[in-house]
């Protein structure tokens, strides 16, 4: 059974961010969602298991906030913010994290704690933007990829970037999280991380009508590598 502390977590998530409501919704296949659909948690058993992907091949590592000491927790399982295609549970919904590299460099691989909750397909769409005053901007690179299943930790989705996309070190930017445009009913969500309980970071969500952004603590999991 999912632990009390998440369920907690989550209910002071919600009324943080939606401000309406105390509680979580009615179970609905599988999860809980809060009173405005932007936190997800996965309800029932779960068995974790040791996992931790290295980075290798000489790759740099420009952005990391998936956890590299705890053997059974790269990132916070069953909890995260929802995301989904216009005919999805939750209706139209995308999301996206800030990011500064640690030096410059090309992007060669994305590594995103996505998980699959309902529709035909399993996929995610995942996009590096430019930084537009604080918010999501120009579009920089993009691709898909199946996910696993929401609450099953601890696989994340990989994509690797074969375009010559060069970061500068020091600069904002941020990895996006959608449905595929075609896959309309797809819904998922994106890991919270349980590397940094310290530090809030910016994130932002689209529900149709552009970006809307704000502080998370903690933030969604992710990785950004280069070369």
């Amino acid at each position: 059974m999912i632990r009390m502390t998440k369920i907690a977590f989550a209910l002071g998530m919600a009324c943080t961010i939606a401000g309406t409501g105390v509680g979580l919704a009615a179970p609905v296949n599988g999860v809980m969602l809060s009173p405005n659909k932007r936190i997800v948690v996965a309800t029932g058993a779960r068995h974790a298991r040791a996992y931790r992907p290295t980075v290798g091949d000489g790759r740099i590592v420009l952005f990391d906030n998936l956890a590299k000491k705890d053997p059974k927790g790269v990132y916070m399982d069953g909890t995260g913010f929802s995301f989904g295609g216009p005919n999805s549970l939750i209706g139209y919904a995308a999301l996206a994290a800030a990011f500064t590299p640690t030096q410059t460099a090309t992007v060669t691989k994305v590594e995103v704690a996505a998980g699959y909750i309902t529709g035909a397909k399993s996929a995610v769409e995942v996009t590096i933007y430019a930084d537009a005053s604080g918010a999501p901007g120009a579009t920089l690179w993009q691709g898909h990829a199946a996910m696993p299943v929401f609450g099953d930790c601890c696989d994340t989705v990989k994509l690797g970037v074969k375009t010559s996309l060069q970061l500068q070190g020091g600069t904002q930017y941020w990895v996006g999280m959608s449905a595929v445009p075609k896959d309309t009913d797809t819904f998922g969500a994106w890991n919270f991380n349980v590397a940094d309980q310290v530090d809030a970071a910016q994130t932002a969500v689209d529900i149709g009508s552009g970006w809307m952004v704000s502080p998370s603590l903690p933030n969604v999991a992710f990785a950004v590598y280069g070369n």
